[in-house]
């Protein structure tokens, strides 16, 4: 009834009017074509909003696809509302390698932002900073070591050995040019 968009078979049906018919019918137009998404994304626990917010930001459902099957933590840097908790539980249930790069520097970024945010510091002590990484993404920190030290060499952590901190490069250079800019006024007479 649906497929054919048969308004006057579907209005039959009780406590469905014209106006919802119309509804249901646009809808189910609107939908149609990212049934290939739905038929991937959905048993994965991905909503249908979501589904075509994927499908949308990566221009169509095969891109859609492949990206996310590349690496699905990306969602957590491309798309609004959804965070490296819900990228990794959409992952997990793809059975997407739990010790991969992806995930461990997806975790990394996470867990340092998540303190800026929660705590109010840009910074972590080494200690500090691997009991919960561990504990975030259930692995052993052995693991996590290539993809850490691989992250310091390519500028995205900044690591202050002196200070016993570790943080984002992001923070730090931010940090600096907001003292750079203070100590510059404290300057001007």
């Amino acid at each position: 009834i649906i497929e054919q968009g048969r308004i006057g078979d579907l209005i039959k049906v009780d406590g469905i009017g014209e106006y919802l018919a119309e509804k249901i019918l646009n809808r189910f137009e609107a939908t149609k074509d990212l049934a290939p998404a739905y038929a991937f994304f959905s048993p994965l626990g991905v909503s249908p909003k979501l589904i075509a917010k994927l499908c949308t930001y990566y221009k169509d459902i095969d891109n859609a696809i492949k990206v996310f099957k590349k690496n699905p933590y990306i969602l957590a840097d491309d798309i609004d509302g959804v965070g490296f908790i819900k990228a990794d539980e959409i992952a997990k249930r793809y059975k997407f390698d739990i010790n991969s790069p992806y995930r461990i520097k997806a975790g990394i970024n996470y867990l340092l932002k998540d303190q800026a945010s929660s705590n109010g510091s840009t910074w972590m002590k080494p200690s500090t900073f691997k009991d919960k990484i561990v504990k975030l993404l259930g692995i052993e920190f052995n693991t996590i070591l290539p993809t850490f030290q691989e992250l310091i060499k390519s500028g995205d952590l900044h690591v202050d050995k002196e200070k016993g901190k570790i943080g984002l490069q992001y923070y730090y250079d931010l940090e600096k040019k907001i003292a750079d800019k203070l100590l510059l006024l404290q300057s001007i007479p």
